[in-house]
């Protein structure tokens, strides 16, 4: 972690680099990154503690960005390079308009029927044909479960499931 802070610090301070170098560090701190990521692997497989979710937080702090759809970070002056500069750009309008989207989605009004309060002749639609099911079921079940016990429901149950498999 020391050497890819360093190199980090290198991209960030040193202005003098032409565009080939800084690609050349920037490739570097993205191979050191995949080699911590895979030390970090072979620690969980050995029963060590998980870093792996910490490792945007800890681009974060070096003032990486991850590219979208990607495994490359870029640091430093790297963000000023045109192929990176594109693919910053594209994920700038992506986020814009996700947050269009959240503004409209904020935006949305619902209507009565949503909180029930809905007009008393509708009510009293509903309520009838409420009634009228409430009926239809009561008139399919059987009336009296008084002289139900559980040997005659286990019995029951039994003559049914032969019925079933020998049919």
């Amino acid at each position: 972690m020391g050497e890819i802070s360093s190199e980090v610090n290198k991209l960030r301070n040193n202005l003098s680099l032409c565009e080939n170098e800084i690609r050349a560090k920037n490739l570097e701190i993205n191979e050191l990154l995949k080699e911590k990521y895979k030390w970090e692997c072979r620690i969980v497989e050995l029963g060590g503690p998980n870093y792996k979710n910490k490792c945007g937080q800890y681009i974060d702090s070096l003032g990486g960005i991850s590219i979208p759809n990607s495994t490359i970070k870029v640091f430093g002056i790297a963000k000023t390079l045109p192929e990176y500069k594109e693919m910053l750009n594209t994920q700038d309008q992506q986020l814009q308009v996700k947050e269009i989207d959240t503004i409209n989605l904020k935006c949305v009004v619902l209507s009565e029927e949503y909180y029930g309060e809905l007009d008393k002749n509708i009510e009293g639609l509903i309520s009838s044909k409420e009634k009228e099911k409430e009926l239809e079921i009561k008139k399919k079940k059987p009336q009296n479960y008084e002289g139900l016990t559980s040997d005659i429901l286990i019995k029951l149950i039994e003559s049914k499931k032969k019925l079933l498999s020998s049919a």
